[in-house]
């Protein structure tokens, strides 16, 4: 990546059950802090004709910043509005976790660490943070038994047809991050915790509520199963 004017990026995207799609583009305006454009191309298609050109504005509105995103170019209005927006949403969605993540102080414990396991992850809290966290992460697995461990921005995480959730050790609280439809479809349970877009914030001088965990994660799996069908569907229309 090289982000100035005429810079190149190349990035793939990864659907899962589906072939990795590559794209490659150029910025065309950097403003900082305000505006940024640039161009994508699948790299199989080089034609200017192919060309897509996205544009994020950004707005400071007190203490947080409103980003207005659009893509224009030459494709069939329907798939703008729908399968791109799909699609750059579940993107914005997945950042939500790193972006809060960044936004809280970090643990001493986790300071220059790079975890490969969540065992690794669990083993540099206190015991009493590790007992909370493997409670979470076995409650993950009872809600969802097909799901895989793995670490997603330097957190637990747990992926099943996609990215389900993640969870993480703070300093006064517990991080669970189910992204914003986990959160819509309890929003009357989860009203009484700190939250933020698709992150819920479980106060440590408190009970954890693994039932509502168990619950959120479940509805997450049933969620990524259908859009896993549906998405094969789509694909396999003549």
């Amino acid at each position: 990546m090289d982000a100035r004017v005429g810079g190149g990026w190349s990035g793939t995207m990864h659907i899962p059950n589906v072939p990795d799609i590559f794209w490659k583009g150029d910025y065309r305006e950097v403003a900082e802090p305000k505006r940024l454009v640039f161009a994508l191309r699948n790299p199989d298609n080089l034609e200017d004709s192919n060309r897509e050109i996205v544009t994020v504005t950004f707005e400071k509105l007190g203490d947080k910043t409103r980003v207005v995103f659009s893509q224009a170019g030459n494709l069939p209005p329907e798939q703008y509005n729908k399968d791109l927006k799909e699609g750059w949403n579940a993107i914005f969605d997945r950042l939500d976790p790193l972006v809060n993540r960044m936004k809280v102080e970090r643990p001493k414990a986790e300071m220059g660490t790079r975890y490969k396991t969540i065992d690794e992850y669990i083993k540099t809290f206190p015991e009493d943070i590790q007992i909370i966290l493997e409670k979470i992460r076995q409650t993950i697995r009872k809600a969802a038994p097909e799901a895989t461990e793995a670490i997603s921005y330097q957190m637990p995480a747990f992926k099943l047809n996609g990215n389900l959730v993640w969870f993480a050790a703070f300093k006064n609280h517990i991080g669970f991050y189910p992204i914003p439809s986990g959160m819509e479809a309890f929003k009357e349970a989860v009203s009484s915790y700190i939250t933020g877009k698709g992150t819920l914030q479980f106060p440590l001088d408190k009970p954890i509520p693994y039932d509502l965990i168990e619950k959120i994660v479940t509805f997450r799996a049933k969620e990524n199963l259908e859009k896993k069908k549906k998405y094969k569907t789509r694909i396999e229309k003549p």
